[in-house]
């Protein structure tokens, strides 16, 4: 636990602790669907990180040391999106002689395009819940490999 260094880090928190849950799942496995062909798919989900309503307090609000960021709500009022992703690689193999193989791949990253929000604005006003990082668009790439 982080010593609070003023009396504001401990507002709307259990002795200065934050208290919240987060679970993640992954499921994958591989298929060979023959001719050489391996499939496997990766399942990830990921539940939503918790959050709570902010604000900065300074000079105006009676504090004499800077700004200072307060919860407004405890930490566990909100979550941010969940996360659900899935992966696909298809991997053709090809043999070579002498136990030497080579190998064709295909990775597909965010096959389904999810476009939640990783991260989001937790600060009030008019950007509040506003996102600052989005999970990228579905991409692919090609590579080779060689088992020698």
């Amino acid at each position: 636990m982080t010593t609070p260094s003023t009396p504001n880090d401990l507002i709307n928190t259990d002795n200065g602790r934050f208290k919240f849950t987060m679970w993640t799942a992954k499921i994958n496995g591989s298929y060979d669907a023959g001719w050489g062909v391996r499939i496997t798919p990766a399942l990830r989900f990921q539940q939503g990180q918790p959050y709570g309503r902010t604000f900065n307090a300074g000079a105006a609000n009676g504090i004499n040391y800077g700004t200072q960021r307060i919860l407004a709500e405890p930490i566990d009022s909100r979550r941010q999106d969940n996360i659900m992703i899935l992966d696909l690689r298809m991997e053709k193999s090809v043999a070579l002689g002498q136990g030497h193989k080579l190998g064709i791949l295909v990775d597909v990253y965010n096959l389904t395009n999810s476009d939640a929000a990783q991260n989001i604005n937790w600060g009030s006003g008019s950007s509040f819940e506003q996102p600052i990082a989005i999970i990228g668009p579905t991409i692919m790439r090609f590579g080779v490999k060689l088992d020698w």
